[in-house]
């Protein structure tokens, strides 16, 4: 069984249907394609070494977190899972 292509880069692998070790490596891999190198599983950040600079920790990226206060996980928030997230909680 397959995860839809719309759940596959899920920024949280909770929402997964299928949550099996295959499906979730292929998601975490599909994610690491496109350097989106951090993934939420429930609570916990899951991070892979992009081996690559990415610009994740400017001051642009910074301030948006901040200004999300408590609220980075919300259902409504559109930032993306970040240890940022993580400080802020």
């Amino acid at each position: 069984l397959c995860n839809p292509a719309d759940k596959v880069l899920s920024d949280d692998l909770i929402a997964l249907p299928h949550l099996d070790e295959p499906n979730v490596l292929h998601s975490l891999a599909q994610r690491y394609q496109v350097d989106r190198v951090y993934t939420y599983t429930g609570p916990i950040l899951v991070a892979f070494n992009p081996w690559k600079r990415l610009d994740l920790y400017g001051d642009a990226t910074l301030q948006a977190f901040l200004r999300a206060g408590g609220n980075v996980r919300a259902a409504d928030s559109d930032l993306p899972p970040h240890p940022f997230a993580i400080a802020a909680a």
